[in-house]
């Protein structure tokens, strides 16, 4: 309970006693007790009145009257309080054990966030409940989950229209098959109700990612699964916690929907951040598209932070790739800006991106695509990426297809060298990774085989022909291939600081591969084949999305 409500409560408690030690004064001649003054004022207050206590003095008969009015607002109080707890509670309680079967997605509040992650559950098939815990029943905010067939697309923080009334949601829960709750139960309490707690999913989604870890850690115990957002990565993950970082999701998302499709691309980046280095370590890794490639990387900003923490960047752009980080301000060099293929502007703080697009589309005349990181359409003159509801997907937030794609190959790998553990959820954090950025790279190899065909779906149709394409041209392009999943390989070990050493360690991040291509021996060149053999056992899963 909050301080202003224990005073309140403490000062309604003080005028109650007041009142009764003023009616036993004045009706002493009576013989009131105080416990007689207690029955007195409830008797009154309830309206029942039996009358078996009456006051006869002028000013008992005006606390009385007190009383007597106090009756109508202590009614209304009582009916309110039921209501509430109905509301509150006892509804939400009833409705949740009639949904006992489906999978439950609990969020701990009421966010903005939330809301835009639910809207996003909504969207798919299947029997799933959404309770959104430690929230007022009379809360109008759930009405922004409805989905975009009954408004437009929502952003993140945008108010819900007020003419949008109750009726609207339950029909539109009811149309979905995905009805939520709002209850001012605690998360525990909500998970403690769930028949199955392995259905239960909860959402931790602070903006504070290290409070998020530590929430989650607790409500492990309650046998429930966690998403977390947090940049927070431990050595050893639980397999039923899973951790979303919002950098890492944009940059997977930003270069999952707009690819490099040419070897000798131009790009500039112009800005400094979170965002920023997430979109350019994920572009290093898969932008792995040619032996022959020539793709320019020209970074603006304060990367001081960013090249310390990756000393070996240079042997990170082998082939022909090149990366430079200018030491001057982006609007210095006009003529790089001209010629460039893209731009990509991914300032964490949006205002600046803002204002660089705007000194860019006045100054500067550029024929390149332009893309800012930006959590709504602003300016049709740039594509904007990264918003809430790009973001916050199931997909994103959960990583189901992109984890599918990893275990797969990670079990490809074990059968392919004889090997039957670790399995997935013995690998440690790095291993893990490993395998979700070789999963990442599995759209570039359907690029790679199929050229404009390919869309940004992988699709059963799409799987087919890239894994026909593969089986026709591996005898002639094997090596070809091989290099291509290496570079990719020694790259994103790079990128996490692993150096050669002819007997590896994976304590001291020294492994014996990392070296060109051609020096490997026969064995070590087609330890990767399982990584282009993945597609066919992708086309035998069935659809999967980046």
């Amino acid at each position: 309970m909050k301080k202003n409500q224990i005073r309140k409560a403490l000062l309604c408690a003080g005028i109650y006693l007041a009142l009764l030690y003023l009616f036993m004064f004045f009706e002493r001649s009576q013989g009131i007790t105080f416990i007689k003054a207690v029955w007195y004022s409830l008797a009154t207050l309830t309206t029942v009145g039996y009358g078996d206590v009456v006051p006869v003095s002028p000013e008992g008969m005006l606390i009385g009257a007190v009383f007597a009015i106090l009756s109508t607002f202590f009614f209304a109080f009582l009916v309110g309080l039921v209501l509430s707890l109905m509301r509150g509670s006892l509804l939400p309680m009833i409705r949740m054990l009639r949904a006992g079967g489906r999978n439950w997605y609990i969020f701990e509040e009421c966010t903005p966030r939330n809301r835009s992650i639910a809207r996003n559950l909504r969207k798919e098939k299947g029997r799933s409940l959404i309770i959104f815990a430690n929230t007022p029943a009379d809360q109008n905010e759930w009405n922004s989950l409805e989905t975009d067939e009954d408004r437009g697309p929502a952003e993140i923080g945008q108010n819900t229209p007020s003419s949008i009334n109750n009726s609207s949601i339950r029909n539109s829960s009811i149309k979905n098959k995905t009805p939520e709750i709002h209850t001012t139960l605690t998360t525990e309490a909500v998970i403690r109700r769930a028949a199955d707690k392995s259905r239960c999913l909860v959402f931790c989604m602070d903006d504070n990612g290290f409070s998020n870890y530590q929430r989650a850690a607790t409500l492990l115990d309650s046998g429930a699964k966690v998403s977390c957002l947090s940049e927070i990565a431990p050595d050893h993950v639980p397999s039923s916690l899973i951790l979303f970082n919002p950098y890492i999701s944009c940059a997977r998302q930003y270069w999952g929907k707009y690819p490099v499709r040419r070897p000798d691309e131009k790009i500039i980046m112009i800005g400094s951040g979170k965002y920023a280095e997430a979109l350019l370590e994920q572009a290093l890794t898969v932008n792995v598209l040619h032996p022959d490639q020539q793709i320019q990387y020209l970074v603006y900003g304060d990367w001081g932070e960013f090249r310390l923490n990756h000393p070996y960047l240079s042997q990170v752009c082998t082939w022909g790739d090149s990366l430079n980080f200018a030491s001057q301000p982006w609007n210095s060099d006009h003529e790089a800006l001209k010629a460039a293929d893209r731009i990509i502007l991914c300032c964490d703080d949006e205002r600046e991106t803002l204002a660089i697009f705007s000194d860019l589309h006045r100054y500067v005349p550029i024929s390149a695509a332009v893309y800012a990181r930006l959590s709504q359409e602003t300016n049709a003159d740039m594509i904007c990426f990264g918003s809430p509801d790009e973001l916050l997907t199931p997909e994103n937030v959960l990583h189901r297809r992109l984890e599918e794609m990893a275990r797969t190959m990670h079990e490809i790998y074990l059968t392919s060298n004889n090997l039957t553990s670790p399995s997935w959820e013995e690998l440690d954090a790095f291993k893990r990774r490993s395998n979700l950025a070789s999963a990442d790279h599995i759209a570039t190899k359907v690029r790679i085989l199929l050229g404009e065909q390919s869309g940004p779906e992988l699709t059963q149709e799409i799987l087919d022909a890239a894994f026909a394409k593969w089986q026709e041209e591996w005898p002639q392009k094997k090596e070809f291939f091989r290099r291509i999943e290496h570079e990719r390989w020694m790259r994103f070990h790079l990128m996490n600081n692993w150096q050669f050493n002819a007997v590896r360690d994976d304590r001291k991040r020294l492994h014996s591969s990392i070296l060109p291509f051609e020096s490997l021996d026969e064995r070590e060149q087609a330890k990767d084949d399982y990584a282009w053999e993945l597609i066919g056992e992708l086309r035998n899963k069935g659809s999967s999305h980046v």
